[in-house]
């Protein structure tokens, strides 16, 4: 069971520019690059949460309470991965890829264990793996920006034009809707259900 997922190392950049934003409202004053850059930010974010899936590389840290033997990844796609430990309360155990562990999938991948092996040091192999807890470190994304799909491109640009145009409520932090359908039309084949 997932716990908690911690962005270790951010990306670097945002997969769409000021420019292409303004280029999209028809802007051509600078004045608002600022807030336009903040808004991408929160855009990315908030597309990133819909789609279960990172768009530029980032190290992710996914803390579980308990686990079985296969392990989903709370975002996708997957470049590396870092380590995975097992964590009981008295000790912590790094795990082997290839051995303890292996890194299973085509586009979506996850982790399956091997059995025994997933025990943390100096408990018994004859216990259940789902009363331990696990951390996994990875990397996750598409890559730089020109390796992130079109379409979850122009829905970051889209949803920041949105914030820009309800831009009173993005500063008071009064957007809690759902993503416009004009958004979420463009990024249902990429988000993932589970």
């Amino acid at each position: 069971m997932l716990y908690d997922v911690q962005i270790s190392s951010a990306p670097a950049t945002e997969p769409v520019s000021a420019s292409d934003v303004k280029t999209f409202l028809n802007i051509s004053y600078a004045t608002d690059d600022t807030i336009i850059g903040t808004m991408i930010t929160s855009a990315r974010f908030a597309i990133e949460q819909y789609t279960k899936r990172a768009f530029i590389t980032q190290t992710i840290i996914a803390y579980y309470k308990s686990y079985d033997k296969t392990v989903n990844l709370p975002l996708q796609p997957i470049q590396s991965v870092t380590t995975v430990e097992t964590v009981a309360d008295d000790s912590t155990t790094t795990l082997t890829v290839n051995s303890d562990y292996y890194v299973k999938g085509v586009q979506d991948k996850y982790l399956d264990f091997t059995g025994v092996n997933s025990i943390p040091a100096g408990h018994s192999p004859y216990e259940n793996t789902a009363t331990y807890g696990l951390k996994v470190t990875y990397v996750a994304g598409y890559g730089a920006a020109g390796a992130v799909p079109q379409s979850i491109k122009d829905a970051i640009v889209r949803l920041t034009a949105y914030y820009y145009d309800n831009r009173a409520d993005f500063v008071t932090g009064t957007i809690v809707q759902r993503l416009p359908l004009t958004v979420t039309s463009l990024l249902n084949g990429y988000k993932r259900y589970v």
